[in-house]
């Protein structure tokens, strides 16, 4: 399924090579190696430490990759041209969703994208 949704994701926002990517809630990282692989400049966010080493052994060396919720990311404002999430925003608390996409937005360029994906 969620490879399904991996392809989905990238035929609706077709990645550029110089864009700056971030993937919250970027897991192992499968998601976001495929924008690392189409030339992207790629960061990581994730909850969970064990699923960050794992995602660091996938994506390239020296990838930026962080341990946090989601709902403060430690990252300026609009630095990047893509912002995506797949398959975790129902796994955020109700009362947690409007501050996750808001910091979301918050680091999206102005002229950028956000692609949430979920069911």
């Amino acid at each position: 399924m969620q490879a399904g949704v991996r392809k989905v994701a990238l035929g609706v926002v077709q990645p550029q090579a110089e864009w700056r990517v971030l993937d919250v809630g970027c897991g192992t990282g499968t998601g976001l190696a495929l924008y690392a692989d189409a030339g992207c400049t790629v960061v990581g966010a994730d909850v969970s430490a064990a699923m960050l080493d794992i995602a660091r052994a996938r994506l390239p060396d020296g990838t930026e990759l962080l341990r946090t919720d989601g709902d403060t990311l430690p990252l300026g404002d609009g630095g990047f041209d893509l912002v995506i999430t797949s398959m975790v925003l129902h796994e955020v608390p109700l009362h947690a969703r409007v501050a996750f996409v808001t910091e979301m937005a918050r680091v999206t360029r102005s002229d950028g994208r956000m692609l949430l994906t979920d069911f």
